[in-house]
């Protein structure tokens, strides 16, 4: 599973959050059929924890742009 971010900085941000809540999550660059314009990065994290990455995220101000789960499409508004 896929949650795009839309720096390095918010990517950073939401791994140091998931690793301190015991989440292993990778900082990759997203592919390019789901990029879009500008800086974009993506953290790659297994889909149980899908929910628990999303109020993270929610709860310490870091924007998750989507979620996706191998070429199905899911949007998270997390601000």
């Amino acid at each position: 599973m896929l949650a795009t971010v839309p720096s390095v900085t918010a990517a950073v941000k939401l791994k140091k959050l998931l690793k301190y809540k015991g989440i292993n999550a990778d900082i990759v660059q997203p592919p390019a059929a789901i990029r879009e314009k500008g800086c974009m990065y993506a953290l790659k994290f297994n889909k149980d924890y899908k929910n628990k990455v999303l109020n993270i995220a929610k709860s310490s101000d870091v924007e998750i742009k989507k979620i996706w789960i191998f070429g199905q499409r899911f949007t998270a508004t997390c601000k």
